[in-house]
Formats: C-alpha cells, sequence, structure tokens
C-alpha cells in the first residue's frame, strides 16, 4: 500500500469518526424535538484490488446517513390520531350539551317545568284568584323562555361548529401545501440512493400525522420520495400537485316549509362532497348533523307534546269570562324555539281554563235560514235548521271556530268587529256589523265547534287538576304501534340520563384512544427516540475513534519525514 496509502486510510478514519460526531451533536441538539428520528452513519469498509495480496483494506467509506423510523407503527399512529380527534370532538360537545342543559339545577329546564305544574296545581284550589293565574302565566313564560335559551345555546353551538370547520380546513389546506412542499424537497434531495432527505422526512411525517389528525387518509410513496394522499378516495396530494378543499353552502328544505342552508365541505371546485367518517373534521360533521340534530329534535318532542297535552285539556276547559276553545299555548308554537303562550293567556290570565268543559265535538255544518232582525243581529240558536244536525242547546261554541259562508254563492265572511260579523260564544250568537249584507232569508252555512257541557263556575278547578296531572300522564315516548310509554318529566329525564350515558361514551372511547396512542408513540420513541445515555457513549467511541485516527496519521507522518531524510 506504501505510507501514502496508509495516509489516505487514517484520512477516511478521521472523515467518518468527525462525521459520526456531527450526527451524534445533531441528536442530541433535537432529543426534544417532536417528530425528530435518530440518526446514525452508515459505513463500510473501503478496499482495493492488490496484485499480490488481493483485496487490502483501504479505509472506511461513508455510504449515507439514515434514520431510524418504524413506518409501520407510523401508520398506526395516523389511525389512531384520527380516532382520538373525532371523540375528542364528540366529548367536548357532549359536555358543552350538559352545560346548555344544566341538570340538575336551579336554571335546568326541570326547575322550571316542576315550577308550572306546581302553580296549575294552586289554581285548582283557587280558580277565581287572579294572582295564582298570574302565577301560572308566569311560571309558563319563564318555562317557554328556558326553552327558547336552550334551542338558542344549541344553535350557537352548531354556529360554533361551522366556524371550527371552517378553520379545520384552513389547517388542512396548510398541511397539505406543506406535504407537498416537503415532496420537492425531498425528491431534489434524494436523486441518487446515497442520498437520504432525512429531516424533510422527519418533518413531511410530522406534518402528515396533524393531517391524519383532521381526516382519514391513505398514503403511498412513489421511486422518488414523493407520497400521494387521498381521502374518502378523492386525491389531495399528488406527487406534483395537490387540490384544496373548499367551503360552501347547500340550501336545504326543512319539515316545516323553511329553507334553511348548510355549510359543506368539497375538493377544489368540484361537485364532489366531501364528508369524512373519522378526524376532527369528521367529528366536527357529526356534532353538527347527528348529535346535535339528535337532542334539538329530542327537545322539540319535549315542547311538543307538552303544547299537545296541555292545549288538548286547556281547549275544552272555560275560562273566568265563560269562554271555552281557547289555547293555553300558542298552538303553532310546537319546538323549543317558538313555544310560546297564547294570546289569549297573555292579553288577560281570565282567559285560563280553570273549569271543567266537555268534549268539543266535530264540526256541524248546518244551511242556516237566517233572518236579520233589526239591529242586525240573529240568534244561531234558534232551531230554525234541520234539528238532527243543528241543536239549539249548542251554545257554548269553541272560540275562533265559528264559519259563515254564503250561499248559493259560497263566499266566506271574515269574522271581526271591522270585518263582517263578531260572535257571542258564550250564548250563541253573532252580530252582523254591517245588517244590510245578509237581508231576511239569506242563506249561510255555519260550521262551529261547541262544548257539550256548560260553565261549572268561577269556583270550578277541576280543568286545572287535570292539567297539573298532566305532569304524571303517560303521552310521551311512543312505541313502534303509537301507545305512549312514559310521562313528560320520565321523557325528559331519559332524556337528560341518556345525555349522561352519551358523554361518559365519549370520554370513554377517548381515553381508550389515547392509551393506545401513547403505547404507539412509545414504541416508536424506542425505535428513533434519542437516548441522550447512548448519544453520549457514542459521542466518547467517535471522539476516541478521532483521536486515534489522528496518532495514526502522525504516525505515517512522522515515518514519511524519517524516510525523506535518508
Amino acid at each position: 500500500m506504501g505510507l501514502f496509502g496508509s495516509l489516505s486510510v487514517g484520512t477516511s478514519g478521521l472523515s467518518a469518526a468527525q462525521m459520526a460526531l456531527d450526527v451524534t451533536g445533531q441528536n442530541i441538539s433535537n432529543a426534544n424535538t417532536e417528530g425528530y428520528s435518530r440518526k446514525r452513519v452508515s459505513v463500510v469498509a473501503d478496499f482495493r484490488k492488490d496484485g499480490v495480496m488481493g483485496q487490502m483494506g483501504s479505509g472506511v467509506n461513508v455510504t449515507s446517513v439514515e434514520r431510524y423510523r418504524n413506518e409501520f407503527i407510523d401508520v398506526q399512529i395516523q389511525s389512531q390520531v384520527g380516532e382520538k380527534g373525532y371523540y375528542r370532538q364528540l366529548d367536548q360537545a357532549y359536555e358543552r350539551i350538559e352545560n346548555i342543559f344544566n341538570e340538575p339545577s336551579d336554571t335546568g329546564l326541570n326547575e322550571f317545568l316542576d315550577n308550572f305544574w306546581d302553580s296549575m296545581h294552586d289554581l285548582s284550589n283557587n280558580p277565581a284568584d287572579l294572582s295564582s293565574r298570574e302565577l301560572v302565566a308566569a311560571n309558563t313564560s319563564a318555562l317557554t323562555t328556558r326553552f327558547k335559551s336552550v334551542a338558542d345555546e344549541l344553535g350557537a353551538l352548531r354556529s360554533s361548529v361551522d366556524n371550527n370547520l371552517i378553520a379545520h380546513v384552513e389547517t388542512v389546506n396548510a398541511l397539505t401545501q406543506r406535504i407537498s412542499s416537503f415532496n420537492n424537497q425531498i425528491a431534489a434531495v434524494e436523486i441518487g440512493e446515497k442520498f437520504n432527505a432525512n429531516d424533510a422526512r422527519d418533518q413531511r411525517d410530522e406534518a402528515v400525522k396533524e393531517l391524519a389528525k383532521e381526516i382519514p387518509i391513505e398514503m403511498i410513496e412513489d421511486a422518488s420520495g414523493r407520497i400521494s394522499i387521498t381521502s374518502n378516495g378523492s386525491i389531495l396530494v399528488g406527487p406534483s400537485d395537490r387540490v384544496e378543499l373548499s367551503m360552501y353552502r347547500d340550501t336545504i328544505q326543512l319539515d316545516d316549509g323553511t329553507e334553511s342552508s348548510e355549510l359543506l365541505i368539497r375538493f377544489g371546485n368540484l361537485s364532489v362532497q366531501f364528508k369524512p367518517e373519522r378526524g376532527e373534521i369528521g367529528g366536527l360533521f357529526a356534532v353538527r348533523d347527528e348529535v346535535l340534530k339528535e337532542y334539538e329534535d329530542t327537545l322539540d318532542q319535549f315542547a311538543h307534546d307538552l303544547v299537545k297535552a296541555v292545549n288538548e285539556v286547556h281547549y275544552e276547559g272555560y275560562s273566568l269570562n265563560q269562554d271555552t276553545g281557547i289555547y293555553f299555548f300558542d298552538p303553532a308554537g310546537t319546538t323549543a324555539e317558538k313555544i310560546s303562550l297564547s294570546s289569549h293567556i297573555k292579553d288577560d290570565v281570565s282567559n285560563i281554563a280553570a273549569a271543567s268543559g266537555g268534549k268539543a265535538s266535530l264540526p256541524v255544518i248546518g244551511t242556516v235560514a237566517g233572518v236579520v232582525l233589526a239591529d242586525g243581529t240573529i240568534d244561531i240558536t234558534d232551531d230554525i235548521a234541520d234539528p238532527v244536525n243543528y241543536n239549539p242547546r249548542y251554545t257554548n261554541i269553541l272560540n275562533g271556530t265559528v264559519l259563515v259562508t254564503l250561499q248559493p254563492s259560497g263566499v266566506e265572511l271574515t269574522e271581526g268587529p271591522s270585518a263582517d260579523y263578531v260572535v257571542d260564544y258564550h250564548n250563541g250568537q253573532f252580530n252582523f256589523v254591517n245588517g244590510a249584507l245578509l237581508p231576511p232569508g239569506t242563506a249561510v252555512d255555519i260550521d262551529f265547534k261547541y262544548n257539550d257541557v256548560g260553565f261549572g263556575g268561577v269556583g270550578d278547578g277541576s280543568n286545572a287538576v287535570e292539567m297539573a296531572e298532566l305532569k304524571n300522564a303517560i303521552i310521551s315516548s311512543p312505541d313502534r304501534l303509537g301507545t305512549p310509554t312514559q310521562s313528560i318529566g320520565e321523557f325528559y329525564s331519559s332524556f337528560i340520563g341518556g345525555l349522561g350515558i352519551d358523554r361518559n361514551e365519549a370520554i370513554s372511547n377517548s381515553e381508550t384512544r389515547d392509551f393506545i396512542l401513547q403505547q404507539l408513540m412509545k414504541r416508536q420513541d424506542e425505535v428513533s427516540g434519542v437516548s441522550l445515555d447512548e448519544e453520549m457513549a457514542n459521542m466518547i467511541k467517535y471522539e476516541n475513534s478521532y483521536q486515534a485516527s489522528a496518532r495514526f496519521i502522525s504516525k505515517i507522518d512522522q515515518m514519511l519525514e524519517i524516510l525523506m531524510n535518508l
């Protein structure tokens, strides 16, 4: 080999030791850097062919600097961070919903509902007392206000979810941009098999993990080192380009005939909707379209059952003014957002029907040959029509049910003081606002409902008793045959109990995924994590190697000097 060849051997050892020390220093510097994979110098013995001795060693050759990483564990981590992100969103949503309902507490719906039933019970004991009626109206207003408050807060949570969706889509687009940039960096470095873009790969892996937390992904790497990423079968990152997610609104028709816009995601400007089933974005969609919808629908059903049950009883009772056929709740407000006292009760608490009535009849339609009196009135209780279909005893006409139609023209007249006629529902009479509108002998059709029992007096509170007893009546949660199985209170209690179960399930799933993820991260850290003890040992080893190579070179230099002095 000769002295110059030996000098080359020492120089290669010196260079290899120096590079190994550089890599060791990089590892130590990044011991706490998240996503960093420890690096190692890969070396092989260099040799040359000797005509006499055959292969002769000619030093050491550094082939590459490699990172330690288990890609199989990376795939499992990507899956679990997506699962954890999904259940994290569910857990946070259920926690927020629990805070909205705030049960049990003095501000919970159950407390307001109990106050409503209690005040109705008090009214049954003092039906003529206006203060008892005022208390019923006040407690009912508080109850309806709480209904609306809960509905509004659920709606605010829905808006918050939409805002979060926008923010997470922006995060996804930023991550795909980073990954695409790293693809180009890695492909530019790894042109030959000898070169590895280790740090760029670490940073790309970290970006991919962050992306997997947002949406479920599938990934494949080509020969140049670039990765392609798809989600739900559509490409997000390609070898040379990427596709951004975009937000758009779609108008949907609601059950009540109104329209609402829904925030959705799609790939670029394509018509393909993107709705992942896992990841943080998948969790947000599940919260908005499944969880919130379920609780909003159940709350609306709760309000509907309450309105329907109370109105059915109240409608057939009598007010202090001896009127019947009055709704307690506004019949048009059967959702938590719209539930309210009827205008009759708001205007006059005397219209609360605490007294018992009978049963509201089916519509009675008869043709009446009316005779207009001098003052423009006609007594509709007179037996002037078919006695089978029109009984003169039907005096307790239900509020707002009279419809008068001119015959034979079929023109419908309008009730009201500024319209065609007004009605005395208790006595069964109406008065034409314009007496000349119906000349004597004019034929009309009269459609109305009546109460088959008369007013029981101001001291009658039996209808209030019946409304108070609705607290324990089985009127909610119909089975598959339509038979109610629960009271309103039991329905609400089971509803709140279900919320607690859902929250606990979300917490359990989140904690399970978190435990699995910690185990996977620990396994990956065992492979790729930096051990300072190990690095310190390597540093001593490479330092000694460097010193030994330097001493070897020094000896060769001394030998060359001796040779040169001969």
